[in-house]
């Protein structure tokens, strides 16, 4: 998601970081054999979701963190050479380049890539309603029916001169955020205009609050925006309609996987914990491109 700005990621660090790349390098075979040892924990995909809330909490940056504490960086290696691996077709038309840029982005010690690291995905059912259902999606669902009784709709957003005073909204909004992982002063989104579809939550009112944008090609979405337009509770119980809202959306157009441009390793803790009540799980992902 797009509204935290990130924590600088920089080199300096190299033993360790050979050693990971060694770990995302690895053959299958080697793989089988490294899963084997003493150690490996059972749900990869969780420790390692719990090792970046670790790292986030230390407060002081990721390369400082990863050489502090060696053996962990090493068992999360480990994981993401376990996690499962995806297969993304794209073409090189103007949404599949996106969603390839996106993945293609150097986001942890400027060495290794997005795709290669982990990247948050969210599986898009093939049956809109289906997303909503079981007992992991109770908050979900409870924020729902409560933005729901406040009256809070979605709708979608095509005429392209909304979407320019949308953006005009969303830029004020970025630069007043009381925290400064969401403030964003001088910030200009106007790239987004006409870009993937645009979804966005509105209050009773009318008064537009969380703006969504996703480009989607074939099986896959980008989340390339989703900023709440203020602070107040009513906004926040709209980000999780505005999910719901665009995931059942993203099912019709036959998108089965939603994939978000932040690196794990980059989400402030509470993002963290909200993509994962939506469902947001770190895979690997590899980019086939049509020639």
């Amino acid at each position: 998601m797009i509204e935290p700005a990130g924590r600088s990621i920089g080199a300096g660090w190299p033993r360790i970081y050979r050693a990971v790349l060694s770990y995302l390098n690895i053959t299958p075979a080697v793989q089988i054999s490294t899963a084997q040892l003493e150690g490996l924990p059972q749900d990869c995909e969780a420790w390692l979701s719990q090792f970046w809330e670790r790292a986030n909490n230390a407060k002081v940056k990721i390369p400082v963190y990863l050489a502090m504490h060696p053996q962990s960086t090493l068992m999360a290696a480990r994981c993401i050479a376990r996690l499962p691996r995806l297969n993304a077709r794209l073409s090189h038309r103007p949404e599949g380049e996106l969603i390839a840029k996106a993945l293609n982005t150097v986001c942890l010690a400027k060495i290794f890539k997005l795709s290669d690291t982990g990247a948050c995905v969210l599986d898009v059912p093939a049956v809109p309603q289906d997303y909503s259902l079981g007992s992991s999606k109770q908050t979900l669902r409870r924020k729902v029916k409560s933005a729901e009784k406040l009256g809070i709709s979605c709708r979608q957003v095509h005429d392209r001169s909304e979407q320019v005073e949308l953006v005009a909204v969303l830029d004020r909004a970025i630069a007043v955020k009381s925290n400064p992982l969401y403030r964003e002063r001088d910030s200009d989104h106007s790239y987004l205009v006409g870009s993937g579809l645009w979804t966005v939550a509105f209050a009773q009112s009318g008064e537009p609050l969380v703006i969504a944008v996703t480009p989607h090609e074939g099986e896959w979405a980008l989340l390339q925006a989703f900023v709440s337009l203020g602070e107040t509770q009513h906004r926040s119980d709209a980000r999780y309609l505005l999910t719901k809202v665009v995931v059942e959306r993203l099912a019709v157009e036959g998108v089965r996987h939603l994939v978000d441009t932040r690196s794990p390793s980059q989400l402030p803790n509470g993002l963290r914990h909200f993509q994962r009540i939506l469902g947001f799980r770190i895979r690997r992902i590899r980019i086939l491109q049509e020639i």
